[in-house]
């Protein structure tokens, strides 16, 4: 009797803590759920997974030799949290054991999953496609990470992995775990083992290949069975040292995906954002169309505006289109390498067709992203500075606020530089909304403020700078060698404002917080949506005030006049007649002298290009009288020629050989070739005296002309003693004093070089040289150096605009009233 009431005692401590664990209150929750979720069951596949927690390890043993290891992973998430459009976020930590039971490596890799849901047609239900028999919780998508065994490969033999959960975001508890191992084998000779599998794991084996099982040849079967994916279970006790849960997930899903809720599309283009991207990925032509957004009202005549900008300030193009009282407006454009710019007063989508061929196909401009981490009144936030031997470091910092925290007043953040003494300084940070920049934060975007940069020079002693806001202010900071030299291509860089060529390198090279990882996982960092800004056009040089001054050498040099062919570009202000010519042809022709000094009597001159080299007989009358004649000698030439009022006039060519010939001062519709003066650049380096006469940008234009049409020229480009000794100083502007050109030579009608013989350059490539505000005022010197490629010609300007008051000195000669024939 005592063994019988033992043995009740004993079967009803067993039940009761059967009943208490969690398998059974999973299996009565799944009892009690929808008849659906059965059938799903029914039709899933089973899969054994391990929990992962934050304080248990979870440890496999790693075979000899392994080759590649597979973790996936999936957030387990409550019921409750699973709502609409939410994502989460979890970390997988693990460590290579060694024989010796020490970690050879770990590291931390962080996932971001969501729970995508799928709809039943019959029942309009929304289901996953994985789950478990608890419906109170959810397995989220799954996510993968694969190992190599070369990264913890040393002299010490792995023996075994541990893995664990770290950092889940709030409201997670656990993550489910397949661990898989990749196997080799010998290529088998038959397809036996083939024959012996299942439907379902040929499907799986096949699932990477153009074509479905059915369709592979016998060597493509063979491969597929020599290279395969096998499940790894952990060390151990099952619910001991770690916890077993069945994942089912079903075999076929044929369901369309489920969106949550109908979210209103974000408009591309609107009052408040403009959309910029280069031309140059477009292939010239595009198919915009924009698309209304429904629940707006729209007013009659809207119109959405095309702005494009080239490399140059006389390179710029504005296009209105007339928006159709239609849902969508569809036009066709077509530009040249450049930056295009859209708005619009009302809120658009924008999608965009590109020509591929005699096709369109569907094509998006790159977006670019900045990293910002957040920097707010509980939080500092401070980065390392890593100095090049004691050399000064430069560090760009960018500030942007958040607009849902700030106000219409400008904020401000201070910095301390770390370092045997302590400099500390405060920076004003805009709230001027961005039309351009947008936060983004799990597929939202929320307006940010235009950035506020700053550029600062840090000796060696100060290591790091901490920054401190009573206001969230989303920082981001980039450094660069004071040593590296920044390359720029000519004339791909110069024009295209692309950002998609992986050859463009940048000038500034972002860093990460001293704490960035604890900042990732606790989601402290914004990725910020940026576009590229037009250039800002400055009024005066678009109204031709500017000061116009060319730049000599102060070395040992030499130089050439060119005559550069016509540019079809408009000028931004009318060139000086004196430097422009235009052709005259053999016989009689009505001319028209202008000058825009006012003079009534010039001293025009004669350019002349002997194609023969043979001497030619010239003869010029001018109003029915002799005017000159001379012989011309070698194959080109400048000759002055008497005075001539200005006015209209019957000018008579007459002339021996065939000789091209130009004069200046003709008035003319068409634009004419200009006589320039260039200095020589051969194998060796050309000094310029330069003389910064303002605080603000200077702006030093080169035109280079190669002597070879077909090879590159690399020129170096250095202003030597700019960064001195005034550090601590804050400054919106920063001037890349060591600069190398890669120029490619171009196709345009070749540049002709005066008294050099036959010497003709190919088309100048232009490339620029700002100067910001940071360097002071004062006398420097810009040394040009050709590093590479053919030598060519140089012609090295400054433009200075505004307004400029300034003396000329003309000399006006006299008209005899009766010219003579020369004696022979």
């Amino acid at each position: 009797m005592k063994r019988l009431i033992f043995l009740f005692i004993l079967v009803t401590l067993a039940g009761y803590h059967f009943y208490r664990s969690n398998e059974f209150q999973a299996m009565l929750r799944g009892l009690s759920h929808v008849q659906i979720d059965q059938a799903r069951i029914a039709a899933s596949r089973t899969s054994l997974g391990y929990v992962l927690r934050e304080k248990q390890w979870v440890e496999f043993s790693l075979p000899k030799n392994i080759d590649r290891l597979k973790l996936v992973t999936q957030a387990t998430i409550p019921a409750a949290l699973a709502v609409e459009g939410a994502t989460f976020t979890y970390g997988v930590e693990y460590q290579i054991i060694g024989d010796n039971d020490a970690p050879l490596y770990r590291n931390i890799y962080h996932h971001t999953t969501r729970v995508s849901r799928f709809i039943d047609e019959g029942s309009e239900k929304p289901y996953t496609a994985s789950m478990y028999l608890d419906p109170e919780l959810i397995p989220a998508d799954g996510r993968v990470l694969v190992l190599n065994s070369r990264s913890w490969a040393g002299d010490t033999e792995a023996k075994s992995i541990r893995i664990r959960l770290r950092g889940p975001q709030q409201g997670l508890s656990d993550a489910l775990l397949r661990t898989y191992q990749l196997l080799h084998s010998e290529v088998p000779e038959d397809l036996t083992a083939w024959q012996r599998l299942s439907i379902y794991r040929r499907e799986r084996l096949a699932r990477g290949n153009v074509y479905p099982h059915g369709f592979l040849s016998d060597q493509e079967k063979s491969i597929l069975l020599s290279n395969r994916w096998e499940p790894l279970g952990p060390l151990g006790i099952a619910g001991v040292d770690y916890d077993v849960r069945r994942l089912y997930t079903l075999k076929e899903v044929s369901d369309t995906p489920w969106v949550w809720q109908e979210q209103e599309a974000a408009p591309d283009i609107a009052a408040d954002r403009v959309m910029t991207f280069s031309t140059a990925d477009t292939g010239g032509w595009l198919r915009v169309s924009f698309t209304r957004l429904p629940g707006f009202e729209y007013q009659d005549n809207e119109v959405a505006e095309m702005n494009w900008y080239g490399s140059s300030i006389n390179e710029r193009d504005r296009k209105l289109l007339a928006m159709s009282a239609e849902p969508k407006t569809i036009t066709t454009v077509g530009f040249t390498p450049g930056l295009l710019e859209l708005r619009a007063q009302s809120p658009y989508l924008v999608d965009f067709e590109k020509q591929d061929g005699e096709e369109w196909i569907h094509w998006r401009p790159l977006r670019l992203y900045a990293p910002t981490h957040l920097c707010t009144s509980e939080d500092q936030l401070e980065f390392k500075i890593a100095h090049h031997n004691t050399a000064t470091t430069p560090l760009r910092v960018t500030l942007r606020a958040p607009l849902d925290v700030s106000d219409s007043d400008d904020l401000t953040i201070s910095y301390e530089l770390l370092g045997p003494t302590a400099i500390t300084n405060t920076l004003t940070v805009s709230t001027t909304p961005s039309l351009y920049d947008r936060i983004t934060s799990r597929g939202e975007e929320k307006k940010v403020s235009e950035p506020s940069v700053f550029y600062l020079q840090v000796p060696a002693p100060f290591t790091a700078i901490r920054f401190t806001s009573s206001r969230p202010i989303l920082v981001s900071v980039a450094t660069r060698s004071p040593e590296l030299v920044h390359q720029t291509r000519v004339p791909v860089d110069v024009s295209s404002y692309s950002r998609s060529d992986p050859e463009r390198l940048s000038a500034w090279f972002s860093i990460r917080p001293a704490d960035y990882q604890q900042r990732y996982k606790t989601q402290k960092t914004r990725l910020v949506f940026i576009q590229q800004r037009p250039p800002v056009d400055d009024p005066d040089l678009l109204l031709g005030n500017y000061l116009y001054e060319s730049l000599r050498p102060s070395s040992n040099w030499s130089g050439r006049h060119l005559l550069l062919p016509p540019d079809p570009k408009t000028p931004l202000r009318a060139p000086n007649p004196q430097s422009v010519y235009h052709p005259l042809l053999p016989g009689s022709a009505a001319v028209q002298l202008h000058s825009s000094n006012p003079l009534r009597i010039l001293s025009p001159s004669l350019i002349y290009i002997n194609k023969n080299r043979t001497p030619a007989a010239l003869r010029i009358s001018v109003d029915g009288e002799h005017y000159f004649s001379s012989r011309l000698f070698g194959s080109t030439g400048k000759v002055q020629l008497p005075p001539l009022a200005i006015g209209p006039h019957r000018m008579k060519i007459s002339i021996n050989a065939d000789v091209q010939l130009l004069m200046n001062y003709l008035k003319r519709a068409e634009p004419g070739h200009i006589l320039r003066f260039a200095t020589h650049l051969p194998e060796k380096q050309v000094h310029f005296d330069y003389t910064k006469t303002r605080e603000d940008r200077d702006r030093l234009s080169f035109l280079y002309f190669s002597s070879s049409t077909s090879e590159p020229s690399t020129i170096q480009v250095t202003l030597e003693d700019a960064h001195g000794a005034e550090h601590h100083v804050v400054h919106d502007q920063f001037t890349l004093t060591n600069r190398r050109f890669e120029i490619s030579p171009t196709e345009t009608a070749p540049v002709i070089v005066f008294n050099s013989g036959e010497t003709r350059l190919g088309g100048g490539q232009r490339f620029f040289f700002p100067i910001g505000a940071d360097i002071p005022p004062g006398s420097y010197r810009i040394v040009v150096n050709l590093e590479n490629g053919p030598g060519g010609y140089l012609i090295f300007s400054r433009v200075e605009p505004g307004t400029f008051s300034y003396r000329t000195l003309v000399k006006e000669p006299l008209v005899l009233e009766r010219r003579n024939e020369p004696s022979s």
